[in-house]
């Protein structure tokens, strides 16, 4: 398994008038730790779009524990729990307060496409071979 953390301080454009963070911010602060765990794995979003590879979104589920307020500080940890199949992959969030309390849980799964041919492909030969390292069974 993969697990990297990623923090996001809430911004007040960011709130409803209830002060609570919108909803429609969770998918933002999903693709910035989505980011910075593709990242981490030591491949940019950038590279493997340079190496032909696109990831479009294809399935959120989220789940609303309590609420985000403006200058919350969120630690995001992101998980990639199993090696991509079939050109699937998918990311698994929590985010917690800074009292480390647990106030959402989200995961979005992308599918692999070639960008010549917007046909699903098994994933960059780069990025899977660094996930290897994650997911070897010993």
């Amino acid at each position: 398994m993969f697990i990297i953390n990623t923090q996001i301080r809430v911004r007040y454009y960011e709130t409803d008038k209830m002060g609570f963070m919108h909803h429609s911010n969770y998918a933002r602060y999903y693709e910035c730790a989505r980011t910075e765990a593709i990242r981490g794995l030591g491949l940019t979003y950038a590279e493997a779009e340079n190496l032909g590879t696109y990831m479009p979104v294809i399935k959120i589920e989220s789940k609303f524990i309590k609420p985000l307020f403006y200058d919350n500080l969120v630690d995001i940890e992101t998980q990639i729990r199993e090696m991509p199949r079939f050109g699937i992959i998918t990311f698994h969030h929590k985010f917690f307060n800074e009292a480390k309390e647990l106030v959402h849980e989200g995961s979005v799964t992308l599918a692999m496409i070639t960008a010549a041919t917007n046909k699903r492909e098994n994933g960059p030969p780069e990025l899977m071979e660094l996930m290897k390292t994650y997911f070897s069974k010993s």
